[in-house]
């Protein structure tokens, strides 16, 4: 098989407190191989490298958000968009993600706030079928709250924790 390498290049490349004006990035099947500034990406390609040049025209070019704690988008919450997907309906999830993609956000981690176990076990299951891509992961906020410190979770799906309850979770 043969490597996917793309060039980009003309590019303000932003980078933790550090940023280029004029640099480039050299991709390699989706992995940045090498990057630097001004037109020293053609030293990085063996003559025989087939290749595809992006010109970004100044454009920033920064890493991805890794959001840890979030819990929706286009008007789905995570709840909503997992339940349906339990059930076979992928497209409020699928909306979910791609808002959060076409912002910026490369990784995710759903938050989901207190709701009956069995809901959140539904719920994990179809993070797990999904963890491989953007989705990586769930962030429960209960049910294991008490009532006097619950916040903004219902208090109707609060409950206190059990060795059943917790694996069942667990499992998912």
């Amino acid at each position: 098989m043969s490597a996917s390498v793309r060039v980009v290049h003309h590019a303000r490349l932003v980078s933790g407190a550090h940023a280029v004006d004029d640099g480039w990035l050299l991709i390699e099947n989706d992995v940045i191989r090498a990057r630097g500034e001004g037109a020293g990406w053609t030293e990085h390609l063996a003559a025989d490298t087939a290749y595809t040049e992006i010109d970004a025209g100044g454009c920033v070019v920064s890493p991805g958000l890794v959001d840890i704690h979030t819990h929706g988008a286009a008007g789905w919450s995570f709840e909503v968009a997992l339940a349906a997907a339990a059930q076979g309906d992928d497209a409020p999830l699928a909306e979910l993600l791609a808002a959060h993609r076409s912002r910026g956000t490369t990784r995710l981690v759903a938050s989901l706030v207190s709701a009956p176990v069995a809901a959140l076990v539904a719920s994990l299951r179809v993070v797990a079928e999904q963890r491989g891509g953007m989705l990586r992961g769930a962030h429960l906020e209960g049910p294991f709250l008490a009532a006097n410190a619950r916040g903004a979770h219902d208090p109707d799906a609060l409950t206190a924790p059990d060795a059943p309850a917790v694996g069942e979770l667990m499992d998912a």
